[in-house]
């Protein structure tokens, strides 16, 4: 047996060999042999040999993620040779603004690290270098992303503050439900309806009490768009001849005032996963029986036009 040192990695070589026995007979073979590229994403095992090159050629023979999370995430990594490794998480390429850093306490051929405080539902950049004792550098980079964070929100109950009729007559009222770039449901008809009631919401074709939508809430600050889109017939004698217009594709509902002669308005908007679900936010039982165990709850309001209401509603976070 004879070890060949000192070779190429991924390079073929021409062998010679000649054996003579006692009595002086020869004989002779030749062939060819290559050597293989340095390994990369496999654990070294017995039997493996380092290219004898250090950290010049590619020598980082690991790099995997173990666990990545919404908001964390965590690699191991082995070398074929003793190095000093350090991890880079950073938001671009060029490592202009970097999240997270850290590196091996000395030397090492294998090492465990992770970056914290990431953001959920986001692309990094990770860079890894090893760098041997003669100071050569080998370094791999490539992109993870973290695991999305969903909001679960639910409309429960909608309080009419103003019906936008004059005395004590009711007003004719309707509502419908959009979030996340769409409507998501709503009321068909027009109901007779007086300042200080109450309107239960339900999803279409069930009598269940709320209506739930999931969107998607990722970043460093992350947040949902959700509205409620409220008219009132101002014309007909009777509410059967109450009519709504159509509003154009895509329309995104905002603002209020006189629409085809119904009076409208509409509350909601962007909100802040982060401020709903602090410390010290709405209760439960804020002005109505909104039920209890859930991660936050929060109300939301129009007051600016004729018809004036609330929305009580409240969200569950969770992680794809």
């Amino acid at each position: 047996m004879v070890f060949l040192l000192g070779l190429r990695p991924k390079t073929t070589y021409r062998i010679f060999l000649s054996a003579t026995d006692a009595e002086g007979r020869t004989d002779a073979r030749n062939g060819t042999f290559a050597t293989r590229a340095v390994a990369t994403n496999f654990d070294p095992g017995a039997g493996n040999i380092s290219s004898g090159l250090g950290c010049s050629v590619q020598c980082i023979q690991k790099a995997i993620p173990v666990e990545i999370g919404p908001t964390a995430a965590v690699f191991d990594f082995k070398t074929d040779t003793p190095a000093r490794m350090q991890l880079v998480v950073s938001r671009d390429a060029a490592e202009h603004h970097v999240v997270s850093s850290s590196s091996s306490a000395g030397l090492v051929r294998s090492w465990t690290a992770g970056a914290s405080l990431l953001a959920p539902g986001t692309t990094y950049f990770l860079t890894i270098r090893a760098t041997d004792s003669s100071g050569r550098t080998n370094l791999r980079q490539w992109t993870f992303q973290t695991d999305e964070q969903n909001v679960r929100v639910t409309l429960w109950r909608i309080k009419v503050l103003d019906d936008a009729d004059k005395g004590i007559a009711r007003g004719e009222l309707k509502f419908r439900y959009w979030a996340g770039g769409d409507w998501v449901g709503g009321e068909d008809d027009f109901h007779k309806r007086s300042s200080g009631d109450f309107v239960t919401v339900h999803a279409d074709g069930t009598s269940r009490p709320g209506l739930t939508v999931v969107l998607p809430a990722n970043g460093d600050a992350p947040t949902f768009d959700v509205r409620v889109y409220g008219e009132e017939c101002d014309g007909p004698a009777q509410i059967k001849n109450c009519f709504s217009e159509a509003h154009e594709a895509g329309w995104v509902p905002h603002g209020g005032g006189d629409f085809g002669g119904n009076d409208t308005a509409v509350a909601g908007g962007v909100f802040s996963v982060g401020s709903i679900i602090a410390e010290g936010a709405l209760p439960a039982n804020f002005g109505t029986s909104m039920p209890a165990g859930h991660d936050g709850y929060f109300a939301f309001e129009t007051t600016q036009h004729h018809l004036k209401f609330r929305v009580y509603a409240f969200l569950d976070v969770f992680y794809a």
